[in-house]
């Protein structure tokens, strides 16, 4: 086995720090929330800036970007001169720019065992592995367990549809304690713990559910659980979204004791052997050893596609928000995308994505003519850079022609706010130089 020490950078999460650092690493943590983090960086920060924080004398060998089911936090990350490693965890919400974005990387980690195949589609094979999560912290059982049933997680209805109807519905005929906060002391006193899955994926709870000595109670799903645990002998499955069918089962259970306490006690026992953050750990530092030797030429060739996904994103966080507090900085990650796009190496192959990306920065200019008019600042900028006329006349086509394919909010701001900067705005496109 190779047991070279490296230099790791983190990014988004401090997963694996202590136990990188005990297998001999020197770890460093970033991330653009201070969570603590032994660099803070802007969202969307470039790669330069983050080079410019890592203390001197340190070169990274390897960094670890961790999906925190957000749009990527490091706006160019191609341009880091280290070799990569993506572990991408949401997989099910972000599929359309995650296997784009895996591109850019020398190894590629899956939590979601179901996409796998998705991810060959786009000739990836040989650098996409299943990692599955892990409890990413220790819950001791409690010697005195007083909530029947249990479930924390997030009730957002837009991120979640069905769950909280689901569980307010169960909570009807079993004592289901449910909601958001600290799941920590709940499971850990809890009976059974009900999970929840979103489009059918494996997700922490499971072992954070049987890692707390609960018997998991868990839709029925195809997405490598049944590679890890088995029904009936480590964990119980219901019909997924068939409320009924939990709720038998946890009366069932809940009336069944022995047999409740011998399925959550060998899930446990397989666990604590299996499925611990050391011995996902201990794969990771394999992945880390490829990824450092891997001498392929990883494509740092970004596609349009990717960035219209992402900007897809950008775009409606920002109608969301509308003119709250959020708008200027959403507004200007827009911007900077924009620019990103005109002025950068990208593959403009894909004409669907180039329309896309033409009426959304269309629908973010209006927005910026209300609040901030730093399109005028964007401008002047492309005029200084090497413009991509390409994406200029698919900008000058999407608002001449295609403004039927706009919601009808964005219409009546063509029609009745944008007509008075339209001379400004298409006479800054067409004066970019040929």
């Amino acid at each position: 086995m190779d047991d070279r020490k490296y230099n790791i950078l983190l990014v988004n999460h401090v997963w694996f720090k202590q136990e990188l650092i005990d297998l001999g690493h020197n770890v460093i943590t970033s991330g653009w929330l201070n969570c603590g983090y032994d660099i803070v960086f802007p969202w969307r920060c470039p790669s330069t800036k983050l080079i410019e924080k890592i203390p001197d004398g340190i070169n990274i060998d390897c960094l670890i970007y961790y999906d925190d089911s957000g749009l990527p936090s490091i706006s160019d990350i191609e341009n880091l001169p280290f070799k990569k490693i993506f572990y991408s965890v949401d997989t099910h919400h972000h599929i359309d720019w995650h296997k784009e974005f895996a591109r850019l990387f020398e190894v590629v980690l899956l939590a979601q065992k179901s996409f796998i195949n998705d991810f060959k589609l786009e000739h990836l094979s040989e650098k996409v592995n299943w990692f599955p999560p892990w409890p990413t912290i220790n819950i001791e059982p409690s010697e005195i367990r007083t909530i029947d049933v249990s479930f924390r997680g997030t009730m957002d209805e837009g991120l979640h549809p069905g769950r909280k109807n689901f569980l307010e519905y169960c909570s009807n005929y079993v004592n289901l304690d449910f909601g958001q906060g600290d799941y920590v002391e709940v499971y850990s006193k809890s009976k059974i713990v009900i999970n929840e899955a979103v489009r059918g994926d494996l997700n922490f709870r499971v072992f954070e559910a049987i890692m707390s000595g609960a018997l998991l109670l868990n839709p029925r799903i195809n997405n490598g659980l049944e590679d890890i645990f088995q029904d009936g002998t480590h964990y119980v499955a219901y019909s997924d979204g068939d409320a009924e069918n939990a709720i038998s089962l946890i009366k069932y259970y809940l009336e069944n004791e022995e047999e409740r306490l011998r399925i959550a006690n060998c899930g446990r026992e397989k666990l604590l052997a299996e499925h611990t953050s050391i011995k996902r750990a201990l794969k990771l530092n394999e992945y880390i050893h490829t990824a450092i030797n891997s001498k392929e030429t990883v494509n740092k060739k970004v596609s349009i596609s990717m960035h219209s996904s992402i900007l897809r994103y950008l775009w409606l966080f920002t109608r969301k928000y509308g003119r709250q507090n959020m708008m200027p900085h959403l507004l200007q990650a827009i911007l900077d995308l924009q620019t990103q796009i005109i002025s950068k190496n990208v593959d403009f192959s894909d004409t669907q994505s180039c329309r896309e990306v033409s009426i959304l920065i269309i629908d973010s200019l209006l927005n910026d003519i209300l609040d901030t008019n730093s399109y005028l600042q964007w401008l002047e900028n492309l005029k200084n850079s090497e413009a991509n006329l390409l994406i200029c006349s698919q900008l000058y086509q999407a608002f001449s022609t295609e403004s039927e394919l706009l919601d009808h909010e964005t219409k009546i701001s063509l029609n009745e706010v944008f007509s008075n900067n339209r001379k400004n705005f298409i006479d800054g496109l067409l004066s970019l130089p040929n």
